[in-house]
């Protein structure tokens, strides 16, 4: 495994995870890896959202060959203007946890190599893992720790999604 101290297991959502957030698709950022981070500081720039849960959970969603959804989880599925909404189904996940020595680390080096170690998890166990989308779950309490926390999720393929 790439990702130094990182868990990835098989769990069950047994409840939908609401989101609600901005579009890249939507944005008329340009085509770059850069975008993404301008596109998550137009959503920190915005209003806040009245449905938004409780300690603050911070969301990104890769629909894969589509779109890319950043946003916070919310208690229901709703849209605000200029907003777009995306629901994480309730049923089966590969889902990777892990830590770095900053925010910057978790984001920049981490994230990627959890993808990889997730997909080689998923194919020693298996289990084929689902190319409809990805999501990248930030918990705002874990992520402003001195060592942030966050989990990725993958669907599994033929599962109840």
């Amino acid at each position: 495994m790439r990702t130094k101290d990182a868990v990835i297991e098989r769990v069950r959502l047994d409840a939908p995870m609401y989101m609600t957030g901005l579009s890249f698709a939507d944005s008329g950022l340009p085509a770059a890896f850069e975008s993404l981070g301008k596109l998550w500081e137009r959503f920190h720039n915005g209003p806040s959202l009245p449905d938004a849960v409780s300690p603050v959970v911070e969301i990104g969603v890769s629909v894969f060959k589509n779109d890319y959804l950043v946003g916070s989880q919310t208690a229901a599925l709703g849209q605000g203007p200029d907003l777009t909404s995306f629901t994480v189904p309730a049923g089966d996940y590969i889902k990777g946890s892990f830590s770095a020595g900053s925010f910057e680390e978790l984001v920049d080096g981490k994230l990627q190599t959890i993808w990889e170690d997730m997909a080689r998890w998923a194919k020693d166990n298996g289990i084929t893992i689902s190319s409809a989308f990805s999501v990248e779950v930030y918990p705002q309490d874990t992520v402003k720790q001195e060592r942030p926390e966050m989990y990725c999720l993958c669907p599994i393929r033929g599962t109840d999604l």
